[in-house]
């Protein structure tokens, strides 16, 4: 990881750790939903995302988000998770110019994926417990991974490819990329 990336890291967690942390789920199911991960296709004008796809895979995806079927203030809402916000609630529209696989969970592996996210949000930017496994993690998907059932964790790793953990990890997991 270069000096850059890593300064700049540790001030947008400095600026996001001093905002208040929300204190009640104010948010509206979504009938008829299941918790899906959206997994989102490269970016072509952003070097960072085209990096991403590059040392992970090639397989078309730098991205990934929860969408736990909830409206927060009536609009359809995404939990995200970016160096310069942290874990953080988004519009679903976040990301309506990329392409965006969505890839509905089983009802179990989604509440407890959900529960645990839910419990992660305001927190600000930070390696979290996939970088012990794999020590250059992309956030998102340690956000993700490390919320997943154990079993599933233990079935991606023999399909790391490149240098981390990445979207196109799960997206060759779950069939998204062959």
């Amino acid at each position: 990881m270069s000096f850059a990336l890593v300064v700049g890291a540790l001030m947008a967690a400095d600026r996001v750790s001093r905002e208040a942390l929300p204190l009640l789920d104010t948010t509206t199911p979504v009938e008829d939903c299941r918790v899906s991960l959206g997994l989102v296709g490269v970016d072509s004008r952003s070097p960072i995302s085209r990096s991403v796809d590059r040392y992970t895979g090639r397989r078309g995806f730098s991205h990934v988000f929860v969408d736990p079927c909830r409206s927060v203030d009536g609009v359809r809402s995404i939990v995200n998770y970016t160096v310069t916000r942290g874990v953080h609630w988004a519009p679903a529209s976040t990301y309506a110019g990329r392409r965006v696989e969505l890839v509905e969970l089983d009802e179990q592996t989604g509440r407890e994926l959900w529960g645990c996210v839910r419990g992660r949000i305001g927190r600000p930017f930070a390696l979290g417990p996939m970088a012990v496994a794999f020590p250059t993690a992309a956030n998102c998907v340690g956000l993700v991974v490390s919320c997943l059932p154990g079993t599933l964790r233990a079935q991606l790793a023999p399909l790391i490819e490149g240098v981390c953990l990445s979207p196109n990890t799960l997206a060759r997991y779950y069939g998204v990329a062959s």
